[in-house]
């Protein structure tokens, strides 16, 4: 596999990076699953933790969770796009996992969540960080020639 990107269409790059994010979002849901598990939390009380309605549900949470993963996936695909040619992605996706869990972290958990807030910061950041390094693998496999 050679390191230039092939040139996609913005259109193309957002569904690669739709699919790449849902599929991410499954490392990073486990991880935050064994990280309420080491807690004492119960799988579904963890996975409620992902609902941005401030509900415990684990099925609007796990909905949310993935909803989100690939919406992130797809702006990720976006940027991409727009990457140097020869950038390296692996830095790239480590780099969006660290924003995204800044945002979250700033923005949305203090806003509704309480559950995810419970747990250590340095653990919710390597979630984020697991999440941007396999989204970020998934698209350089896509765009790479």
């Amino acid at each position: 596999m050679s390191l230039t990107k092939k040139r996609q269409e913005p259109g193309d790059a957002a569904v690669d990076g739709l699919f790449s994010g849902f599929i991410a979002g499954f490392p990073m849901a486990a991880w935050v699953l064994v990280v309420g598990w080491l807690s004492g939390d119960s799988p579904s009380v963890v996975l409620g933790g992902f609902s941005l309605t401030g509900a415990s549900d684990a099925l609007i949470g796990v909905t949310t969770h993935f909803s989100v993963s690939a919406i992130y996936g797809a702006i990720f695909g976006l940027i991409s796009g727009f990457l140097p040619k020869r950038v390296v992605m692996m830095p790239a996706g480590l780099i969006y996992g660290l924003l995204l869990y800044v945002i979250a972290d700033l923005i949305l958990f203090p806003g509704v969540n309480d559950q995810l807030m419970n747990y250590p910061p340095i653990l919710l950041a390597g979630g984020h960080v697991l999440y941007g390094l396999v989204l970020s693998f998934l698209v350089a496999r896509r765009t790479q020639s």
